[in-house]
């Protein structure tokens, strides 16, 4: 009870690493070798920091599953919804599933206030290496996204709509966008981009 620190130093890491979670109350679980947090809850670890109201941690299964407004932030990225689980490999961060109004916003350039913003029920996010990862979104899923050409000009901002939308991000660039099921969208150049939030209106049955 009362600011609970827990550690977990991981020599092994180039460079060394510690994951470190602390929180008001923290409970140990020996029979399923499992520690509950709760109450103002933040995990830190490299570049990643998170917060949620409960934190479940599982070292046996790879397994760490926040819930109760989670939000994690790594560098420009911030990834939310009502429960998200993170799923380790030999201590390493492989892959992400997001439950419940899941909200990826990435910024997309450092010298301008842009982010690509994906919605939608789940967010399965698949860390490949460092610098690349395949985003999926399934269920009502919504992409709003910025747009350069090969000559890195600015050419706008794309928002789509569709069942599941699939991204491949190298850095922060996005490389590929695959939609399926019922799909729609609209393309703004930079001199039309709408000021503010856009709602998207394009979705089949939507208006």
């Amino acid at each position: 009870e009362g600011e609970a620190v827990y550690r977990l130093p991981d020599s092994g890491a180039d460079p060394p690493d510690t994951l470190v979670i602390t929180s008001q109350r923290l409970r140990f679980d020996r029979r399923a070798h499992s520690a509950l947090f709760t109450g103002e809850v933040e995990l830190t670890r490299g570049e990643i920091l998170a917060v949620a109201d409960t934190l479940l941690h599982q070292p046996d299964s790879n397994l760490t599953i926040l819930s109760g407004a989670p939000i994690i932030w790594r560098g420009g990225d911030e990834l939310s919804g009502r429960s998200i689980e993170l799923i380790f490999l030999d201590r390493e961060l492989r892959r992400i599933e997001v439950f419940g109004e899941a909200i990826a916003l990435s910024r997309v350039s450092a010298s301008e206030d842009l982010k690509n913003r994906l919605t939608g029920d789940r967010m399965d996010i698949v860390l490949l290496n460092d610098s690349t990862r395949i985003v999926t979104v399934i269920g009502d899923a919504e992409g709003e996204y910025h747009v350069w050409d090969e000559k890195r000009v600015y050419r706008g901002m794309n928002l789509s709509a569709a069942d599941t939308i699939r991204l491949t991000i190298v850095g922060n660039r996005t490389t590929e966008i695959a939609l399926g099921g019922d799909v729609s969208g609209t393309f703004y150049p930079p001199e039309y981009i709408p000021a503010g939030p856009v709602e998207q209106a394009h979705r089949p049955g939507g208006g």
